[in-house]
């Protein structure tokens, strides 16, 4: 069996890594989108604010949790759910405006 096996120090700090740059793009977007108050009117808010939950949710979830550990998982929990509540029902509403124009 070849190939190149990663310690999982290593892989933890990649994906540790790769998460906060991926968090930081969806946040840094998602603020622009907001802010910005482009042409796309009600439609860009949704759009921003589904980006801006979604780096929320990442970086809470891919970085935080390796980074923290906590013995009551409640709290970091409800912040994930309304994390990822905020961010499906934002695409959705981006979905159904896109779909049905007004």
């Amino acid at each position: 069996m070849s190939g190149i096996r990663l310690a999982p120090m290593m892989l933890r700090t990649i994906l540790i890594g790769v998460g906060t740059l991926w968090a930081a793009l969806l946040l840094v977007v998602g603020y622009a989108v907001l802010v910005s108050g482009g042409s796309g009117g009600v439609a860009d808010f949704w759009l921003g604010l589904a980006s801006f939950s979604g780096g929320q949710f990442i970086l809470m979830y891919v970085v935080a949790d390796h980074l923290i550990r906590v013995r009551d998982r409640r709290f970091p929990m409800a912040l994930q759910m309304l994390a990822s509540v905020t961010f499906l029902v934002s695409c959705s509403i981006c979905v159904a405006l896109l779909v049905f124009p007004s």
